[in-house]
């Protein structure tokens, strides 16, 4: 369904819609071919985290610690997100953020959907964080052509579920 076959209200309540994708940094050109398209589609509140301003940095904080912070900072400001995992790619920390997210929001992971490229590689204990995620939130893709379709039919799902909560909001998405 594209975007002009919802009802009016969602199509208002779209603009609302705050949207993360978390990915791998050296897959950064990826990461923002996905976004623009979700963006050209209507979905003007995606962003991706390393894009987002910095929270307050701890003194003791490492670089590292300090980056995974920030992705856990702003998974709980989103109403959405996108976890995408790629063959070739360095997915450490897109793996500390998946475990952080369902170590301490379970109540927040129907709001996150991990997309994998068929025939990545991932450690046994990512394997069973994902084989423990609810199977509709997973897809495996061989082309990540089509990382953005399946994204647009979720979101579309969505705006739909958070609605009520997201109408209410007086201005388009704002990370702040």
């Amino acid at each position: 369904m594209s975007l002009s076959g919802l009802p009016r209200e969602y199509q208002r309540a779209i603009s609302k819609l705050c949207i993360l994708v978390l990915g791998p940094y050296d897959s950064e050109q990826f990461l923002q071919m996905f976004r623009d398209d979700l963006k050209q589609s209507g979905y003007a509140g995606v962003n991706i985290v390393k894009e987002l301003s910095d929270p307050t940095r701890g003194q003791e904080e490492t670089e590292d610690q300090f980056w995974l912070h920030k992705s856990e900072y702003w998974v709980e400001k989103a109403d959405v997100g996108f976890i995408v995992l790629l063959k070739d790619a360095k997915n450490d920390g897109v793996e500390q953020e998946l475990r952080y997210l369902i170590d301490f929001h379970k109540d927040r992971i129907w709001r996150f959907n991990v997309l994998l490229e068929r025939d990545i590689r991932l450690s046994s204990l990512v394997k069973g964080l994902i084989e423990d995620w609810t199977p509709e939130l997973t897809q495996n893709y061989s082309k990540r052509e089509e990382f953005s379709k399946f994204a647009k039919g979720r979101l579309i799902n969505y705006v739909k579920k958070l609605y009520h909560e997201i109408e209410k909001r007086t201005e388009p998405c704002k990370y702040d």
